[in-house]
């Protein structure tokens, strides 16, 4: 089974990346930070909010013949405090990778599902 996973270098998405891997499946681990690669999974740097990005990995997994079997969208930022006491660019910096993020990702990759 062939699973993509961004938000994959650390946390959630790097718990979820060893897991499939140690578990016989192939990961496609996606993080603005490049995952390190290691037996069953191959790191890629993947910013969410990149259109381009995305299209490249795209055109990269197709070139190659992948299918995704499973897509899980782990990427996300949170900074702890009140909405109103945050200035608007780090409210829209946040909605565009938690919200517009997987929006982004699934928009583009669903060919491949």
């Amino acid at each position: 089974m062939n699973v993509l996973i961004t938000g994959a270098a650390n946390g959630l998405g790097l718990a979820a990346s060893n897991y499939f891997a140690t578990n016989n499946h192939t990961v496609f681990a996606c993080d603005i930070c490049k995952p390190k690669d290691k037996i069953n999974i191959k790191g890629y740097k993947l910013d969410v909010t990149n259109i381009e990005e995305i299209n490249i990995l795209k055109e990269e997994l197709i070139k190659k013949n992948i299918k995704i079997d499973v897509l899980i969208n782990f990427a996300g930022i949170y900074d702890i405090g009140s909405f109103v006491e945050k200035d608007l660019n780090e409210i829209h910096k946040i909605m565009n990778i938690n919200f517009m993020g997987p929006i982004n990702v699934i928009n583009i990759l669903y060919p491949l599902l």
